[in-house]
């Protein structure tokens, strides 16, 4: 196969990325996007985001999906677009995870810009999959976009971890070679469609702080509200495809890790 990433400098690839054994890859940055053939290869995995992405309303003129959707020969159709999308595009918190099939919903700037983006796409192509991502627990997260896992970070370094929800509230998290895991094994089945990129996994704040006490025995917890938000995407989709599994405990012991290094 042949693999176009664009946003080599993204961590996820800069510092993480795990290639296909025996597939080609080109690795650019969003400014190069206009020196290539699109067409001659047979993914496009889309890494590059302009950082009004987050805070502004959308914009065509800024969103580099849209410029790589329009840059594909649709009458070739050899190639597949591959988006990075987020669970931001289901919106408010709910008590069981979101499947593919909930509502869309977001509450978020960046998780209506995200929406956009999707359904552009999936207007315009037939060849693409959208991949609906959690927090990725591992470092070098941009400075451009604060998640739970940066926010959790820095709030470990100043003694104190505040939260604006229960601690029994769960999320779910994901590590880069699940990530990369999932993502090859996809492109290898071909896979068409959209699909949580997720573990599905609910860890409670309790359970974390579980794990970060041991670390800081001064370390203080702070709620500020103490209504039950869970924010977990189902990973039932993904699992039946590829089957890939990863535990609690792993996920528990990286972001031990990463909180702590």
């Amino acid at each position: 196969m042949r693999i176009l990433i664009v946003g080599k400098n993204s961590f996820l690839v800069k510092n993480h990325l795990i290639k296909i054994p025996g597939s080609t890859y080109r690795l650019i940055s969003h400014k190069e996007i206009d020196k290539y053939d699109l067409n001659q290869f047979n993914y496009i995995i889309n890494f590059s985001i302009d950082p009004r992405f987050y805070y502004e309303k959308y914009n065509k003129a800024y969103d580099t999906n849209f410029k790589i959707i329009n840059k594909i020969n649709l009458k070739r159709n050899i190639t597949k677009f591959i988006m990075m999308s987020s669970g931001t595009v289901y919106g408010n918190f709910k008590g069981k995870p979101f499947t593919e099939r909930s509502k869309i919903n977001p509450n978020s700037t960046y998780g209506k810009n995200k929406m956009m983006s999707e359904r552009y796409l999936q207007k315009k192509l037939n060849e693409y999959m959208i991949l609906r991502i959690p927090n990725i627990i591992e470092k070098n997260i941009k400075k451009d976009k604060i998640n739970f896992f940066d926010e959790l970070k820095k709030n470990f370094q100043k003694k104190e971890l505040i939260f604006n929800f229960n601690i029994h509230s769960k999320r779910d998290f994901i590590t880069a070679e699940y990530f990369w895991g999932n993502i090859n094994k996809l492109m290898i089945n071909d896979f068409t469609g959209i699909v949580n990129l997720s573990s599905g996994i609910g860890i409670s704040v309790k359970e974390i702080c579980n794990v970060l006490i041991k670390l800081k025995k001064d370390l203080k917890i702070k709620i500020n509200n103490n209504t039950i938000k869970n924010y977990i995407l189902s990973s039932k989709k993904l699992n039946k495809i590829n089957k890939i599994k990863i535990l609690k405990k792993d996920i528990l012991k990286r972001l031990r890790d990463n909180i702590n290094d």
